[in-house]
Parts: structure tokens; sequence; C-alpha cells
């Protein structure tokens, strides 16, 4: 491999907290090429008062305040900031700068992104730029209502094995395993309870068999629709962020199982990870559970002893 070469893009996210961008473009050519991308647009910006000059500074003054909150992320962990590869760094500048600064999910989602970037680079993260920079305010809230779901609105650790816990395959193994035709009426509720869960939402299931006086469903989030839509779904389905069961049946003695349900991908989990500091969350509660289980040994050698 080549030695990278030194990046014309500079994020100082240290003391001063500064975002700066540096270019090696004549200040004259840079310049004439400025006033022409304005008179172009120009007409798209007038009606709400956007002058070139403001846009710049809009767009510095975001960039100022992802750095600030990823400068302040890692000072309250404790962690040093590592130097960031071009093919992250450039893309990074360009599209953060762009967000709305009065969105603060968004906002944050960025400077997430880069103390994490920051700390602990991986390769995928070039990529979680793009996605990031496609998300828009309602399906940022829609992931987090998938990690929160039946969490009271708090983020456990258990969201990030969705990917792996809840699919067609292990639905269909609980279906042949569990399910009972002697308390099929206690069945829809049971699946409910095993895979509407943080990271999976079940949005409803149905239960038949040839009996035409049986019927059974359930919708665990009857204002699913009304609060959601597909259209969130579909959008985060297209940028491979979760993955969407319309129509899932399963069979079994003459009964027939139905299922719909929007999940976590194993991508989707890491990205949402890198943009919300839920690693960190993550850590933490391994970390308590780790010190309760110490002290309780401590507790247990203190009652031996006497």
């Amino acid at each position: 491999m080549v030695a990278e070469e030194q990046s014309p893009v500079k994020v100082d996210i240290g003391l001063s907290a500064k975002a700066e961008v540096k270019t090696e473009i004549p200040k004259e050519s840079s310049g004439r090429l400025l006033d022409a991308l304005t008179d172009i647009i120009r007409p798209f910006s007038e009606q709400r008062g956007l002058r070139a000059d403001q846009i710049r500074l809009q767009r510095e003054d975001v960039l100022l305040e992802i750095a600030r909150r990823a400068k302040r992320r890692l000072s309250l962990e404790g962690r040093e900031p590592e130097s960031l590869p071009n093919k992250f760094l450039v893309p990074f500048l360009e599209k953060a700068s762009l967000e709305d600064i009065e969105d603060e999910a968004l906002v944050n989602a960025w400077a997430n992104l880069l103390s994490s970037a920051s700390s602990n680079f991986d390769e995928r993260m070039v990529r979680y730029v793009s996605v990031l920079a496609e998300l828009g305010p309602d399906q940022s809230r829609f992931l987090d209502a998938l990690a929160k779901n039946n969490e009271s609105g708090r983020v456990r650790a258990e969201w990030v094995d969705a990917p792996l816990l809840v699919s067609d395959l292990s639905i269909a193994a609980y279906f042949r395993e569990k399910f009972d035709n002697r308390k099929a009426e206690k069945y829809l509720a049971a699946v409910c309870e095993n895979f509407d869960v943080p990271g999976s939402i079940v949005i409803g299931a149905t239960l038949s068999c040839g009996d035409p006086d049986f019927w059974d469903e359930i919708s665990p989030h009857e204002d699913f629709e009304q609060v959601w839509g597909y259209r969130e779904i579909e959008a985060v389905e297209s940028l491979s962020l979760v993955r969407f069961a319309a129509s899932s049946t399963f069979q079994k003695d003459g009964w027939s199982f139905g299922i719909e349900y929007v999940v976590f991908t194993s991508f989707g989990a890491s990205f949402y990870n890198a943009c919300t500091g839920a690693d960190r969350i993550v850590e933490e509660e391994i970390e308590q559970e780790l010190s309760n289980i110490r002290t309780m040994l401590d507790q247990s050698s203190d009652s031996a002893g006497k």
C-alpha cells in the first residue's frame, strides 16, 4: 500500500475545537468559481434570503458545532482523537456542512460519527457518511423508535442482536417448535413477546386454520401507519439499514401463520451504533453488569470469611 498523502482538509477537534477547511486552489480561481455557482443557485435561494456569504457562514457554523460536540463526547469518554483518512474526512466535511444546524438529532449524529471514527475508525464508516447524508429527520426518528422499541424509550444492548435473532428462519423455527393448536389463542402474544423487541418491530401477525370460525390477528402498534407509514420504512430500507418482511407466511399441520415486521440489518445496526453513541451505552451496560458481579462475589467472600 502507498502511504497516504497529507490531507488538504483538516478538522481540529482538539483544544480549540475548530473546523477548518483548506484548499490549494488559487484564490482567484476559487473566487470566480464561487461567483459562477452563486449566480446559478440564486433563483433557488433568494426566497429564503440566502446569499453566498450566508451559505458559507452557515456551513462553517454547522461544522464548528459538529466539531464541538464530537470533542465534548471524546472528552467525556476520556478518549483521544486519531488521524482520519482523506477518503472519510473530505466527504464528511462536505456533506456534514450541509446539515441544518437546527436539526439536533442529525447534527448529533454527525458529531457522534466523527467521534466514533476519531477513536476507532472502521472502513465501513466511509459508507456511513453517504448514508447519513441521505437520511432525513423522519427517517432518523424512525431508527430511534426501532432501536428503542418496547424499552420505555431507552436504548439497551439487546437491540444490537436483533439482526441475528429476528429473521424468517428464526420465526419459522419458533412456529414449528412452539405452536400448539390447543393454545392457539395465546400464540400471537407469545410471538410478539419474542420478536417485537428492541431493533425489531412486529407490525402485524395473523393465525388461521381450516376452521372458518377461527381467525386471530394482532397489531402490537395500532398507530404504526399513522405515526410512520410505510414510506419511512421504504426510505431506510433503500439505504440497507433495515429489512422489511411484508408477507412472511408459515404452515404447520393445517395452520397458517403470517407476520409483517421490520428489523435492523447488520449494516444498519453498526451504522446506528456509530451515529448515536449507542456503542458507549452498550459498553457501559456491560461494565455495570461486571461491576454487579464483582460486588456479589465480594459480598460472598465477606460472608464466607465470617
